[in-house]
């Protein structure tokens, strides 16, 4: 069994300039977060296991789109020594980006994924079965 905690601190910004290009939007909101994460990935490792690449998804529904998945931030762990995460407040990796324009107050949901790579056989992957926080996704505000 994976244990896995986190809490989330978070802000939604207007983008611009050519450092935050996205899509050809000058205006997109961007949601800028960090996180603490405390996961330990040690019970996965074994004589079979290669690696286990580990995400962090934020997850959230529209009325056009029922299931939006967007990671945002990823690691890959080679070892049993390094399986056990205990990370202070990491940025997302990833852009969180809302081309549309039109977040209100929408809730997302953050989750943590892994999939275990072994030396030999399948793929094997999983997530925790409790989302690990909330965080509401408001309009920037105008500038």
């Amino acid at each position: 069994m994976i244990y896995a905690h986190a809490t989330c601190d978070y802000s939604v910004s207007r983008r611009y300039g050519p450092d935050y290009y996205d899509y050809g939007t000058p205006k997109s909101h961007f949601a800028r977060l960090t996180f603490d994460l405390d996961a330990d990935f040690t019970p996965i490792f074994n004589w079979n296991t290669k690696q286990v690449f580990v995400t962090v998804v934020a997850e959230y529904e529209t009325k056009t789109h029922d299931r939006n998945s967007i990671v945002l931030w990823d690691k890959i762990i080679t070892s049993k020594e390094d399986a056990n995460l205990q990370l202070k407040e990491v940025a997302n990796k990833y852009a969180l980006i809302d081309v549309s324009r039109k977040w209100s107050h929408q809730q997302a949901n953050l989750s943590l994924h892994w999939d275990v790579t072994p030396y030999v056989g399948l793929i094997q992957g999983g997530h925790t079965p409790a989302r690990l926080a909330n965080i509401i996704l408001s309009p920037a505000a105008s500038t």
